[in-house]
């Protein structure tokens, strides 16, 4: 099942597997037998197939630890899945942070 249906012309919302709206299936004259779809619906619907082909197979998107568990992130501060030293030097990890833009904390080293 297509994760996020939509109508095939106005990507609208659709019921179920359907290919296009009810608005649309009634202002464009498109029944519910795709053989007597003008050729235009018919090339679009091949495309809208092949979207939500594309879309479920597709694997969503996990974050996980360096020990293969989901963070918790409703407790985590804005930069905790960020590392705040990474890199083996120092002016290094002062350059990631920054570009990351995490601030430097209290005690951190000066060069």
């Amino acid at each position: 099942m297509c994760l996020t249906p939509r109508c095939m012309v106005c990507d609208g919302p659709v019921v179920g597997s359907r290919w296009v709206c009810m608005d649309c299936a009634a202002r464009w004259a498109l029944g519910p037998s795709v053989v007597t779809w003008p050729e235009w619906a018919r090339a679009l619907k091949q495309f809208e197939q092949q979207r939500r082909r594309i879309e479920e197979a597709e694997p969503p998107m996990v974050s996980l630890d360096l020990d293969g568990n989901a963070p918790k992130l409703r407790a985590a501060s804005p930069d905790a899945l960020l590392a705040y030293a990474p890199y083996a030097d120092e002016e290094t990890n002062r350059a990631y942070r920054q570009s990351c833009g995490i601030a430097e904390r209290e005690g951190a080293a000066q060069a």
